[in-house]
């Protein structure tokens, strides 16, 4: 009977041993997950281009970021191939469908305004990039506004 009982209060201290270990994990987690805003400000009224801040704002116990990479997305939405053959589905996958890119050749961009190099950032400080407005496709012509 006291083996039994034994027993049962091990398994019971074993399920509370992993019950606080998950919560432990849990707040660790989130204790130093990096705390990131970013901020679009337009260069000017009616400005073709815009600045691009990001600050690491925290946790403290994160002093520094090695890494921080910055990419543009396209807005989710999808766009299939034309059946006609224009546009091909490389045509629609090279647009960047969404307000800005990074511009080309500054801050190092990438050639198709995507992506620039990953950088460190320390704490409370940021960092800024120059964005420019996405040109529309070139099978739909300079004054469409669906990019």
């Amino acid at each position: 009977m006291a083996a039994k009982e034994a027993n049962e209060t091990a398994k019971q201290a074993n399920a509370t041993a992993d019950a606080v270990a998950a919560i432990e994990r849990a707040r660790w987690h989130h204790d130093l997950t990096p705390q990131l805003a970013v901020t679009i400000t337009p260069a000017g009224v009616g400005a073709e281009q815009a600045y691009l801040r990001l600050t690491f704002e925290g946790p403290a116990s994160l002093e520094r970021l090695d890494e921080v990479e910055i990419i543009i997305r396209d807005d989710g939405y999808s766009r299939p191939p034309s059946p006609t053959g224009s546009p091909t589905q490389e045509e629609i996958d090279a647009q960047v469908w969404g307000p800005y890119r990074f511009r080309p050749g500054i801050d190092q961009a990438s050639a198709d305004g995507r992506s620039v190099p990953p950088a460190a950032v320390e704490l409370g400080e940021w960092r800024q990039l120059l964005l420019e407005r996405t040109r529309s496709p070139q099978w739909q012509g300079p004054n469409s506004d669906d990019h």
